[in-house]
């Protein structure tokens, strides 16, 4: 990906020389200030597929950390086991927080800092309500896969209703000509033949 800063310094030297002198100059530098805020504000296409990936992982994760919990395992076994089975780097990030835990760290502190985590946030507010109210981690789980997969399916729904808005200016594009020459062009000629103009 472009760095921010070579991208600012580009459109900065850009503006100079198309718009020259001090003028160019003036104007160069806030545009490039600007595609520097712009660009840097831009997510890396690998986080981006990361973040996916992990996204796309979580509802498989908490089942298997609900099937875990109704085994009566420990938690770090089961988040071990669950990181392994499921790999990649909604795994890893799993194999992070075990070793956080089975080397001492205080679970809740460890839930708290997860909390607003864009991936593992229903995990570790599942386990941080589990742990201050003494309900069943199973059920808060087993909910919070629900949730997951219900938001899952209203982001697909979203991106299928945005093809359809975006294939729209296209099409036109492509059939709008192909309609004035076609109905509109022979109906305006008819006319101005039949009115002998």
């Amino acid at each position: 990906m472009t760095s921010p800063w070579f991208a600012g310094l580009l459109a900065t030297v850009t503006v100079w020389q198309v718009v020259g002198g001090l003028t160019g100059l003036l104007l160069g530098i806030p545009v490039g200030g600007g595609v520097l805020w712009w660009v840097g504000r831009l997510e890396p296409g690998a986080h981006r597929r990361r973040r996916e990936e992990e996204i796309r992982d979580l509802p498989l994760v908490l089942d298997l950390v609900v099937a875990g919990m109704a085994a009566g395992r420990p938690t770090t076994q089961v988040l071990e086991v669950v990181a392994d089975a499921v790999g990649g780097p909604l795994g890893a990030r799993l194999h992070a927080v075990v070793a956080r835990l089975s080397l001492g760290a205080d679970p809740t502190e460890v839930w708290h800092e997860l909390h607003d985590d864009t991936v593992l946030a229903p995990l570790a507010r599942a386990f941080a309500r589990a742990s201050r109210s003494g309900t069943a981690v199973r059920r808060v789980l087993e909910r919070a896969a629900e949730d997951v997969r219900a938001a899952q399916r209203s982001a697909a729904l979203e991106r299928a209703r945005a093809v359809g808005v975006r294939t729209a200016a296209p099409l036109g594009a492509c059939f709008l000509p192909a309609f004035l020459l076609i109905g509109v062009v022979p109906t305006v000629v008819a006319t101005f033949v039949s009115l002998e103009l």
